[in-house]
């Protein structure tokens, strides 16, 4: 609502057309008439730009560079033949070292090779040992050695000088030169200035970097895409109008030159940042200054007009915008203007008026709802101090009901077999029912008693060793007068791949049990039930029945199967929940408190294991309870260890 009433509120109108117009008017003036006067002037001094003067720059530094390094290296050569004739006759290896050292300022390391082929070195490069083959290869040809693989060692580039030394027409050693092209070159790239901030770098023949600036790229860079070395290695020129500005090695945008150097094949070349290059066209930026200075003026006078017309209503409507925001809203906008800002400060009070109402129903609905919150919060603490106390009161209400019962129990009991007296038919037929329906009772009060512990966590697990194939008769001849009063086969069945011995809580292993099993056979009218215990694991055939010891990660599982009434596919998922019943298909079978389940699942749940339930309809259930298979530790003296 509010968005429609600004809609209709802010529609252009006749009456209003004089504040556009002014803002079209300021905008002509300020921003198309420097672009056309700003495009004229670039377009008429770009056109008179010397592209040929900055190429005649770079190239007479290239050049320059070229013919100092071409010197130096020549230079360097030079030094290496004439100390080289005279070091065969210095008869110690460390003045020959020390001369040449003198000699070669940019040598990295230095050797001789003497006439057995012993090398010997001021200072042992990295990769000494193929340097070492290659002097001995200079010894053997007899000819200079210039080294064209250059390497990087330090961190520098590199290349290998060897000069054989003759004496009487016969070759007496060999100097060997580790050259620092980076000692070489850097002094003659950092002297030679060059304009525009340009700088300078070498290249090998193969367009890899090998002289450079300690601040520039990796050295053996590899450059051949660059286009200005790419045409130098390929013969062609590189100069204007041909030439143009690409992405080099510092800048991304330059004009570059490449200058060869014929006695190495290297090239030298030296690059200038194209918007830098540019900056001699001084009276261009004078022309564009004073078209600044102008438009400056310009907008200088048209903005004082602006601030009272629109300018200073808008900062007033910010401002209110931001009190609104905060909350602090308190009084409308004044705005005494009939203009499309006007017709804006309106539509903004109403919605603004709007918006304080909406708040303060929605702060009104928040402290209700907060309120709310309280009290459910209240309610919910009420609750569970109530299930507390019921935990409570069932706990002790169970243990003080078996008191009495155990009694009741009891003298049913001595009733029956005469200890006050001989009793007639139907009189002994009254005592059993007694005995057999406390029993019941008990057993109900019991199944109270262990929940009301297990929820509230004060069942505790006392494990012993168990031998596990007696545990399970004795199990199953307890519920066989169950299975034979309904004429039910109870059949069990032990894996041969377990342990004799397993470490459990045997009463609460034996509750599970019976608990399981007695369900099945209630709900189990003909047929079987059968209780299988297997080993769980991947692989069976890596438990042999002669060396069955369990690892951390061995299970064992426990499978009654029946072939009852079945449990519906819906019913499966809350029948371990404690005080349900199922019903099957006719009537219920047999009574119970609805706890044995939830019981027998918090148990194993407590035992570390797991419990799950497949069942179809009429044909059977099968309840399957994974545990942890612990062993008895066995004795240090049968392991030959010590346990920790």
């Amino acid at each position: 609502m509010c968005y429609k009433m600004f809609q209709q509120q802010f529609q252009p109108r006749h009456q209003h057309e004089h504040l556009r117009t002014r803002l079209m008017t300021v905008l002509v003036v300020m921003t198309l008439a420097p672009l056309v006067l700003g495009t004229l002037i670039s377009l008429v001094t770009s056109i008179s730009l010397s592209q040929y003067e900055v190429h005649r720059d770079q190239t007479h530094n290239a050049l320059t560079i070229s013919n100092l390094l071409e010197s130096q290296w020549q230079a360097t050569l030079t030094d290496l033949r004439t100390t080289s004739a005279i070091m065969g006759q210095l008869p110690q290896p460390d003045q020959r070292l020390t001369l040449i050292q003198q000699a070669c300022p940019a040598c990295m390391a230095i050797g001789w090779v003497t006439s057995d082929g012993v090398v010997q070195w001021n200072k042992a490069p990295v990769e000494s040992a193929a340097l070492d083959q290659a002097a001995r290869a200079v010894l053997a040809s007899g000819t200079e050695q210039l080294g064209s693989d250059i390497t990087i060692v330090d961190q520098t580039t590199t290349i290998f000088i060897g000069i054989p030394v003759r004496s009487a027409n016969a070759i007496q050693g060999a100097l060997i030169v580790l050259l620092d092209l980076q000692r070489l070159g850097r002094p003659v790239l950092t002297d030679v200035q060059l304009a525009h901030q340009g700088y300078s770098y070498v290249v090998d023949a193969e367009g890899r970097l090998i002289m450079a600036t300690s601040a520039q790229p990796p050295l053996l860079q590899d450059l051949q895409t660059l286009p200005v070395i790419a045409a130098a290695r390929a013969g062609r020129g590189w100069e204007p109008p041909n030439s143009y500005a690409y992405n080099g090695l510092l800048q991304p945008r330059v004009v570059g030159v490449a200058q060869p150097m014929h006695s190495t094949g290297w090239y030298v070349v030296t690059e200038a940042p194209l918007a830098i290059a540019n900056a001699d066209t001084w009276y261009l930026f004078g022309l564009q200054g004073l078209l600044l200075i102008g438009t400056g003026a310009a907008a200088i006078v048209l903005s004082v007009r602006l601030a009272a017309t629109i300018t200073r209503p808008l900062e007033r409507l910010q401002q209110s915008a931001t009190q609104l925001q905060q909350g602090r809203w308190t009084k409308p906008l004044v705005v005494r203007r009939n203009d499309e800002v006007g017709q804006l400060a309106t539509t903004f009070n109403a919605m603004a008026q709007e918006l304080q109402l909406e708040r303060t129903a929605l702060v009104a609905r928040s402290e209700e709802l907060l309120f709310a919150n309280q009290e459910l919060q209240r309610s919910l603490e009420l609750a569970h101090a109530a299930n507390t106390l019921k935990s409570q009161f069932m706990a002790t209400m169970s243990h003080e009901l078996r008191t009495p019962l155990t009694a009741i129990l009891g003298f049913a009991e001595m009733l029956e077999i005469g200890m006050y007296g001989e009793l007639g038919d139907e009189q002994l037929t009254v005592t059993n029912r007694i005995y057999s329906n406390g029993q019941h009772l008990l057993a109900l009060i019991n199944d109270v008693l262990d929940f009301s512990k297990l929820e509230a966590g004060k069942v505790e697990l006392y494990e012993e060793s168990i031998a596990l194939n007696d545990f399970l008769a004795t199990v199953v001849s307890t519920c066989t007068p169950q299975a034979a009063a309904k004429n039910l086969k109870l059949l069990y069945h032990s894996d041969d791949t377990l342990p004799d011995l397993i470490h459990s809580d045997p009463r609460r292993l034996r509750q599970v049990l019976l608990n399981l099993i007695s369900n099945a056979l209630k709900f189990t009218t003909s047929g079987s039930v059968s209780l299988h215990i297997h080993r769980r694991t991947h692989d069976a055939m890596q438990y042999q029945t002669a060396a069955r010891q369990a690892t951390a990660d061995d299970q064992w599982q426990i499978e009654v199967i029946d072939t009852g009434i079945g449990i519906a596919a819906e019913h499966q998922a809350v029948i371990f929940d404690e005080f349900r019943q199922i019903d099957g298909s006719y009537a219920r079978r047999g009574s119970g408190s609805g706890l044995g389940l939830a019981i027998t699942q918090r148990l194993v749940t407590l035992m570390g294991g797991t419990i799950a339930v497949t069942s179809i309809i009429g044909q059977g259930s099968t309840f399957t309870v994974t545990l942890p298979l612990k062993q008895e530790p066995v004795a240090s003296d049968q392991q030959g260890t010590v346990p920790c």
